[in-house]
């Protein structure tokens, strides 16, 4: 039994599968995997191919989620086998660039200039911080410092007020005592 014949009241969309799968495989030649996006379908494939294929890949996902649930599906048995074994992937994964694109050295450049100027901006406000810190402590330790003098200076003048008076008393008393 043909694929065709298999198929049965689904003709008209095989026709379009059997176009979609010859497509496929000739991506999957073309770069060794059956990863479908725009950034890997090349412009020189033809934005109507591209689309068409781009868009068989998504109703294939879509199909296969109601064929595994048991739902009505244009997918039978064959065509998921014929898939399975180009290892189609039935989940999409995040779009990646290819390696060696100019596009992606260039993101990758611009990402790393982004990440050394947030970096650098960091560092300057985390900079600021520490400077305000120690402008603040050494402020406390000066204030500190000017009290601790301001105490001195006034326990000095009432030391030395206390001694003048002691001096003087006793000086006096000397005289009263000579007399």
């Amino acid at each position: 039994m043909t694929l065709r014949e298999s198929c049965g009241e689904v003709a008209i969309v095989e026709g379009a599968w059997e176009r979609g799968y010859s497509s496929l495989v000739a991506f999957y030649k073309e770069h060794g995997h059956c990863q479908v996006n725009n950034t890997n379908l090349h412009v020189r494939e033809g934005l109507k191919k591209k689309s068409f294929l781009i868009g068989w890949v998504a109703y294939q996902r879509k199909q296969h989620i109601h064929y595994c649930e048991g739902e009505p599906s244009t997918l039978n048995e064959e065509m998921v086998a014929l898939l399975d074994d180009l290892n189609f992937p039935w989940k999409k994964r995040p779009t990646t660039h290819r390696k060696g694109s100019g596009f992606c050295s260039k993101k990758k450049a611009r990402l790393q200039k982004l990440e050394e100027e947030l970096l650098e901006v960091k560092n300057d406000k985390i900079l600021k911080v520490k400077n305000k810190e120690l402008l603040k402590a050494k402020h406390e330790d000066f204030l500190e410092v000017k009290i601790n003098e301001d105490i001195l200076e006034d326990k000095s003048e009432e030391f030395l007020e206390d001694k003048n008076e002691e001096f003087l008393e006793d000086k006096n008393e000397e005289f009263l005592e000579d007399k």
